[in-house]
């Protein structure tokens, strides 16, 4: 027996790769080092399907070609580059965790899934300490009535995600797996998973994501409505109503609909008002990936929320890539769609907690944006091909997959272009983290170190615009690094990050700062009053903008 096989070579790369989907739980721009990992295994499971592809990828090429085309018309006029070159990989390694699923041995499947609901359990563990010992002792160490300090106050646990409505996302895909688990064991065996399922049940609570809880009771009703046993039906249709009278409580107890003008519920409403007012400013190519977050600023109004996300994906998409988004992701939501119908009726109890948790998932960005962060997004497309796959190879209880495989150049004409969109995202981690080091060079008062990592991350990632308007923020507040030339140095990086972000105004505001020293008041007001018009609310670019415009009156009449 030969252990180099290819087979045996590529049978761990998908349960390596769910592993860091598990614990890679944030967006690569706080914790920057996770996403080189994150892109190398994405390049050993393009590795993977390029030495044994296993099945012909039609549908991979398919969805590939109707991807490219929203990706393609939204990119020329983002207003953010780097935000939609992060878009370009996110969608990328989707699809990628995607093809690999799909192909999995029924061996590999149960791998995938033990490993999902182990991590998931360890996950609510670290929760509980949360809630009993860490969330207070951070309570502690920070300022009394800040936005931090009132987030902490709630004791709502999120475990190693940025936010609770994320973590309860992953547990909505997590738990229902360990009950199909458990119910599929027989004796000692259904313990452990029924304890892991327990574990996620209680961190769910514990998040306090009432979107999730929404999520979890419209998908107990709709799984009555599509169950094969009316028995399961009577039984669904007791806990749906169980879990109504909860969520009733709940939203009552923490004033989701009663808190006024201030309430979730509210704000909400008023973030989805604010994305159509921008759809149909930019109905058809949309405003690139991460436009949403970019334009928003201009869009905002008095009692509005600061974020970058809509909380609600769909609409997301649709505001930054326009309608031509439409054909892809109906694609997929009709290919996961029949997934999970099927499973409801004939799938085992392992691949119908796949299912279900799948539908909850996409219910749950009906009001939420979990579907745009790539630890949770690429979780629910492993499951999702892992789910597919089973179903088309018969259940768990099959040992591969049925179908003739592509050749090798034919899997090269799609893994290719994915794996080169994917490394976009090590160069950029790269670059954010180069400009992370310059930040802390900065409260290290290490100038001279601070402008070389800002340049550094510049060209790592020359698409960014992050790292350019660092050094011209460097440059200007330490003129003395170069001379006479600092100020024009700082006016030209300035440019460089506006021409990748047009709509960025705290780069319109530094290049103001760079007219003005140098003595170039009228291109300082212009920059200020396009700073001012893209974000309305703050009221400083229009106080800056009143000292240049009474310095130009001065100025004018003073002269001859």
């Amino acid at each position: 027996m030969n252990p180099l096989r290819v087979e045996r070579l590529q049978a761990p790369l998908p349960i390596l790769f769910a592993l860091l989907v598990v614990l890679w739980t944030v967006p690569p721009g706080i914790y920057p080092l996770g996403a080189l990992a994150a892109t190398a295994l994405l390049a050993a499971l393009g590795a993977a399907l390029l030495m044994n592809p296993r099945l012909q990828a039609t549908a991979e090429r398919n969805l590939l070609l109707v991807l490219l085309i929203p990706l393609a018309l939204s990119f020329p006029q983002a207003l953010d580059r780097g935000e939609a070159v992060d878009r370009l990989v996110l969608m990328g390694g989707a699809l990628l965790v995607f093809a690999a699923s799909r192909r999995l041995r029924a061996d590999e499947a149960r791998g995938v899934l033990l490993l999902l609901v182990s991590a998931g359990a360890l996950l609510a563990l670290h929760g509980f300490w949360q809630y009993l010992d860490g969330l207070p002792r951070m309570l502690q160490e920070v300022a009394a009535g800040s936005p931090e300090a009132a987030r902490l106050s709630s004791l709502r646990i999120f475990a190693r995600f940025v936010l609770p409505s994320v973590f309860a996302s992953f547990l909505l895909l997590a738990a229902p797996v360990a009950l199909g688990l458990a119910r599929a064991g027989r004796g000692w065996r259904r313990l452990l998973p029924a304890a892991a399922a327990a574990a996620m049940g209680l961190a769910l609570l514990l998040t306090r994501s009432h979107g999730a809880f929404a999520a979890l009771l419209a998908m107990v009703f709709l799984w009555s409505l599509i169950a094969a046993r009316r028995r399961s039906r009577w039984t669904l249709t007791a806990l749906a109503v169980a879990l109504l009278g909860f969520l009733v409580v709940s939203w009552s107890r923490d004033g989701i609909v009663t808190a006024g003008l201030d309430g979730p519920a509210v704000l909400r409403w008023r973030n989805y008002q604010t994305a159509v007012a921008m759809f149909l400013d930019r109905p058809v190519a949309g405003s690139g990936g991460g436009g949403y977050g970019a334009a928003y600023p201009a869009y905002r109004l008095p009692g509005d929320n600061e974020t970058r996300f809509v909380h609600n994906s769909y609409l997301q998409l649709l505001v930054e890539h326009g309608l031509t988004i439409l054909l892809p992701l109906g694609a997929v939501l009709m290919v996961w769609g029949r997934a999970v119908r099927r499973a409801a009726r004939t799938a085992p109890p392992p691949l119908a907690g796949v299912a279900f948790g799948l539908g909850a998932f996409l219910l749950h960005n009906l009001v939420d944006f979990s579907g745009l962060l790539p630890a949770t997004l690429w979780t629910a497309c492993a499951l999702a091909g892992l789910l597919v796959g089973q179903l088309d190879a018969g259940g768990l209880p099959g040992q591969a997959v049925p179908g003739r495989s592509d050749t090798r150049l034919k899997t090269l004409s799609w893994v290719a272009p994915l794996v080169l969109a994917c490394g976009f995202g090590l160069f950029a981690a790269l670059s954010r983290d180069a400009v992370a080091r310059g930040q802390q060079f900065i409260l290290d008062e290490s100038p001279g170190e601070a402008l070389a990592a800002a340049r550094e991350a510049g060209e790592w990632a020359p698409w960014r615009a992050a790292p350019y308007l660092l050094e011209a923020e460097i440059l200007l507040h330490n003129q003395d690094l170069e001379g006479e030339e600092s100020a024009w140095d700082a006016y030209r990086a300035a440019s460089m990050a506006l021409r990748r972000a047009p709509a960025w105004p705290a780069a319109h505001a530094v290049r103001a700062v760079a007219a003005a020293a140098l003595d170039a008041p009228g291109l300082a007001a212009a920059d200020l009053q396009r700073a001012a018009d893209l974000y309305p609310l703050a009221r400083g670019y229009r106080r800056q903008l009143d000292v240049l415009a009474r310095r130009l009156d001065e100025q004018g009449e003073g002269q001859p």
